[in-house]
């Protein structure tokens, strides 16, 4: 997940810039930055969730990489999945983020495709 969220930091710093310049200083770019990367928005107070909500249905970028790292966190959790099934379901998610248009997921699916041969 360490390098996962790496590879997230441009997209999150892109989308972070191009929300600030839509919202304003209404915006707190930091706590966006933190919110996306850490993966703990149910931690949030309701007034961040609530912001964190509103960045997600203006940003497609940042909904797909959140939807996606829930759904790498989801995989690796599961230890009572076969070898065939993990594997299976880590192919899938490889799929899915080469076709996601989201530069940083395509290069991230790439170093993971040595671990789903």
């Amino acid at each position: 997940m360490t390098r996962y969220v790496r590879s997230l930091r441009q997209v999150c710093a892109e989308e972070a810039r191009r929300l600030k310049a839509a919202h304003g200083p209404a915006l707190d770019v930091r706590a966006l930055r933190r919110w996306v990367l850490s993966g703990e928005a149910g931690k949030l107070k309701d007034e961040q969730r609530q912001q964190l909500e509103v960045v997600v249905k203006e940003s497609p970028a940042l909904a797909t990489v959140l939807s996606m790292r829930e759904e790498l966190a989801a995989l690796w959790a599961r230890s009572n999945a076969s070898r065939e099934q993990l594997l299976a379901q880590l192919q899938d998610w490889i799929a899915r983020a080469e076709q996601s248009g989201i530069r940083q997921l395509q290069e991230f699916s790439l170093s993971l495709r040595r671990y789903a041969v």
